[in-house]
């Protein structure tokens, strides 16, 4: 399985994320290293449009495949599937790999264990895709969502009905950034997409589902990190 790690320069939320020292190393490390560890994954492709990493010892070192990608498919707006077809089309004989798999930098406290787990499901399963979920909190079910509007709020139809009581056996999960996705070569060529109607999933555990996108996530993901670094 192809690793296919995503770090573009821009970041809105927080300068320079993908960068941005984390527990002492830059925050893209923890997830080569992830992938270097994967029993799973067989060749390791960085693409980004940021010099500084185009120029890293250490992401030069650690990748098999260094791809620099357009400004064109490196904004904040640029859809994913934009920058997987680019680097999908830079290895010439792609289809040496079945499978590939979008580790984003931004989940660097998903290892390589949670890769595995969840490439495992989509062999057993012969799925097209697979992808890491976090369940939902019963508070934040969907049945107990509510629209703001202006100064006042709208409960859902099932709220309204009564119908968010705790006794509801629906159980919800969550994409939790995603911190893996698997996907089959062939369906995302044909398909152009990471989704299927039924995919397999990884349940992973709260305090390893951060998914930085503000300062405060960046700042409780390094204390979960340094916590769990001390325990080891």
């Amino acid at each position: 399985m192809l690793a296919i790690i995503p770090a573009r320069a821009g970041s809105k939320g927080i300068t320079n994320k993908n960068k941005k020292i984390f527990c002492g190393r830059p925050l893209i490390e923890w997830t080569i290293e992830a992938a270097k560890k994967s029993k799973s994954v067989t060749s390791i492709m960085v693409t980004t449009d940021d010099p500084d990493l185009l120029n890293s010892k250490f992401v030069n070192d650690k990748s098999d495949f260094l791809v620099n990608r357009p400004s064109a498919i490196s904004s904040d707006s640029s859809p994913a599937i934009d920058y997987i077809k680019h680097a999908l089309n830079q290895i010439n004989e792609v289809k040496i790999f079945d499978y590939f798999c979008i580790l984003q930098p931004t989940s660097p406290l998903r290892d390589a264990n949670d890769i595995d787990i969840l490439f495992d499901k989509v062999i057993e399963s012969k799925s097209n895709c697979g992808v890491t979920v976090v369940e939902v909190p019963h508070i934040f079910s969907p049945n107990s969502l509510m629209l703001k509007d202006n100064n006042i709020v709208k409960p859902s139809n099932n709220s309204f009905l009564g119908k968010n009581l705790r006794q509801t056996k629906e159980s919800y999960v969550a994409r939790n950034g995603a911190a893996v996705y698997v996907c089959k070569v062939d369906y995302f060529i044909e398909h152009e997409t990471l989704f299927d109607h039924e995919m397999s999933y990884h349940l992973m555990p709260l305090l390893k589902s951060i998914d930085i996108d503000t300062i405060d996530d960046f700042k409780i993901a390094e204390l979960i990190m340094k916590d769990k670094q001390k325990c080891e």
